[in-house]
């Protein structure tokens, strides 16, 4: 992989770091993962100090 674009996505993470995400957001995301992937499920959970605070 090219260092330019490997440098370039942690730049964009790192902007995105402290971005929130809506409920929505989070299911749209899951549902696009689901088909990416072909798969029947998955888990996820987001934890902010320790709580789970979506899941």
């Amino acid at each position: 992989m090219n260092y330019k674009l490997i440098i370039a996505i942690l730049i964009l993470l790192c902007f995105d770091a402290n971005a929130q995400i809506s409920e929505k957001q989070v299911d749209e995301l899951v549902e696009n993962t689901l088909k990416s992937f072909n798969v029947p499920g998955i888990a996820v959970a987001i934890v902010k100090d320790g709580k789970v605070v979506l899941s």
